[in-house]
C-alpha cells in the first residue's frame, strides 16, 4: 500500500460553540491510509497553538485528544486573568475560543481518542489509537500536558470523589456552605480557594511552608476574603472518614505534632506530573510503543530551543516537557514554535518528494 499525503484544508469559517467538545472539526474525516504533516498528541493551549500555526502554513495537521473536549487544564480552570489581552475570562470560554480559533484555519481534531502507542523510529510516523485505528504523519508534537500529583498519603484513593477533588469548578458545588480544606501553596491552589470561597462556607489553605509559591496579586486577593483561612508548616498525614470524608490529619511541620481536624472536602493542588506514560524509560522499548524519547528525571520531555526531541521529526511542546515555566502563555508559545520547527524540518528533509518510496508501516 502506498502513501497518499493528506492536503491541508482550505480556511473556512470559525465554528461556533457553547463548548469545546461541540467543535465540529473535520472529526470523521481522519483517514488511515493518509499521511498528515503533522500530527499533534494532546489538546491543550499547546496542542491547539500548534495546529493553528501549522495550518496557517499551508501544513495538513491531525489532533488527537483522549478527553471529550479540548482545552487541558484550561477548562477546569475557574477563572483566567493572565492571558494577553483578556483581563478575565472562565477557563471554560477561553477553552472554547482556542478550540474555534483551530478549526478556523482547518485543523482536524478528533477528540476521545486516546493514544496507546506509536512507532516514531521511520520516515513516516505511526500512531495507534485504543479504538485500533493507525494515522501517519511526517511529524509529531506530544502536547499531553500533565495531570495531578497525589499526596500518596492513607485515605486519598479512598476518598477520592466521596470528599477529595483535584477540580474545584469540577465539583466545588457539592461543597456548598461546607468546610472544607485546599491543599497546596502554588497559583492553582490559591486561584481555586478564592473560587471556592465563593461557595463553602470556610476555606482554610493547607500550606507545608510560611511562604507561598503563587503570584503575588493572587495571595492578595485571597487575604482580603474573610472566610480564607491559613494553615502553615503543616502538612496532610491522612485523610478520614466512614463512607465520604469527614476529617484531616494535619502534622505540624516544625514541631512533628499530629492533630485530626474536621472537614468535609478537600482540593488538592500539590504539582503536577508529565502525562509521558507512553514513552517508558525513554531508552528501551515498551508494550505501548512511545520509548526512545528522552525524558528528564521526573519524566518531562527534553527539548531544545526549537521544541526538538532527540528523535528527528518528533517534537514536544507545553507542561509535559522540561521547562521552567508552565503556564498557558508559555505552552502556546511552545506550540507555536513546535509547529514552525515541524515545518522546517518537512521542507529541510525533503521527505515529501520521496514519500511515494517509502512502504507503509505494517500494523501490529
Amino acid at each position: 500500500m502506498s502513501f497518499k499525503l493528506q492536503e491541508a484544508p482550505k480556511v473556512h469559517e470559525p465554528v461556533k460553540a457553547k463548548f469545546p467538545v461541540d467543535v465540529k472539526i473535520l472529526t470523521q474525516n481522519a483517514k488511515r491510509e493518509t499521511v498528515y504533516d503533522i500530527i499533534v498528541l494532546g489538546g491543550g493551549p499547546a496542542a491547539l497553538n500548534a495546529a493553528i500555526y501549522g495550518s496557517r502554513a499551508g501544513l495538513s495537521v491531525l489532533v488527537l485528544e483522549k478527553l471529550p473536549a479540548t482545552g487541558g487544564f484550561v477548562v477546569n480552570t475557574a477563572l483566567v486573568e493572565n492571558w494577553l489581552g483578556v483581563e478575565s475570562m472562565s477557563g471554560f470560554d477561553l477553552a472554547a475560543k482556542m478550540a474555534s480559533h483551530a478549526a478556523k484555519f482547518g485543523a482536524e481534531i478528533k477528540t476521545m481518542t486516546e493514544v496507546v502507542g506509536a512507532d516514531l523510529t521511520g520516515k513516516v510516523k505511526k500512531v495507534k489509537t485504543a479504538d485500533g485505528s493507525e494515522y501517519f504523519g511526517l511529524t509529531i508534537i506530544i502536547a499531553t500536558g500533565t495531570g495531578h500529583a497525589k499526596l500518596g498519603v492513607p485515605g486519598e484513593k479512598e476518598f477520592f470523589s466521596k470528599g477529595i477533588s483535584y477540580c474545584a469548578p469540577c465539583d466545588g458545588m457539592f461543597f456548598k456552605g461546607k468546610k472544607i480544606a485546599v491543599v497546596g501553596g502554588g497559583n492553582s491552589a490559591f486561584s481555586e480557594a478564592i473560587f471556592l470561597s465563593r461557595i463553602a462556607k470556610e476555606v482554610v489553605i493547607i500550606h507545608r511552608r510560611d511562604a507561598f509559591r503563587a503570584e503575588q496579586a493572587l495571595v492578595n486577593a485571597a487575604k482580603k476574603i474573610q472566610n480564607i483561612s491559613y494553615l502553615l508548616n503543616s502538612t496532610v498525614s491522612a485523610f478520614r472518614g466512614d463512607k465520604k470524608l469527614t476529617s484531616l490529619v494535619i502534622k505540624n511541620a516544625k514541631s512533628g505534632k499530629l492533630e485530626t481536624i474536621q472537614f468535609e472536602g478537600a482540593f488538592i493542588y500539590v504539582g503536577l506530573v508529565p502525562n509521558t506514560k507512553l514513552l517508558g524509560s525513554g531508552t528501551s522499548e515498551t508494550s505501548v510503543g512511545l520509548a526512545g524519547v528522552n525524558v528528564d528525571e521526573k519524566g518531562f520531555i527534553v527539548t531544545d530551543e526549537k521544541m526538538r526531541t532527540n528523535i528527528r521529526g518528533v517534537f514536544a511542546a507545553g507542561d509535559v516537557r522540561a521547562t521552567p515555566l508552565r503556564q498557558i502563555v508559555t505552552a502556546a508559545s511552545d506550540g507555536a514554535i513546535a509547529a514552525i520547527s515541524a515545518q522546517e524540518y518537512i521542507g529541510e528533509s525533503g521527505i515529501k518528494e520521496h514519500l511515494s518510496e517509502i512502504k507503509l508501516i505494517k500494523p501490529n
